[in-house]
């Protein structure tokens, strides 16, 4: 088994942050992985959150497919990760009153709970 986590001999669980980071952050073709949730994990400065190995966290959050689908809901009528993520700091400005990252926070928080 190897080692993660810069322990010799021993091998943590992986974090959500090592889960949400799995897929590179890149837009591509993948949508059933998350780089839609790690560019906004990034946003909302919550990844120190996410990778600590003893919150014993949940994830309720959607993957990039889900990402593009609930932005078209609200217009956007591409189907690919970029655009979504443009699509979702617009819908999220308004709210966040100029500000996307207000909102993105709380949402990113929302889906992540203790197990």
């Amino acid at each position: 088994m190897a080692a993660l986590g810069g322990i010799a001999g021993t091998a943590r669980s992986k974090t959500l942050a090592d889960i949400v980071a799995a897929g590179g952050g890149e837009s591509d073709s993948n949508r059933f992985d998350d780089d839609i949730l790690l560019n906004a994990v990034i946003a909302a400065d919550l990844v120190a959150r996410l990778a600590d190995p003893d919150a014993g966290l949940m994830r309720f959050a959607p993957d990039d497919f889900a990402f593009v689908r609930l932005v078209r809901d609200f217009g956007y009528e591409g189907r690919d990760e970029a655009g979504a993520w443009d699509a979702i700091v617009v819908v999220l400005t308004d709210p966040g009153k100029g500000d996307p990252i207000p909102c993105r926070r709380t949402t990113s928080r929302a889906h992540a709970a203790r197990a």
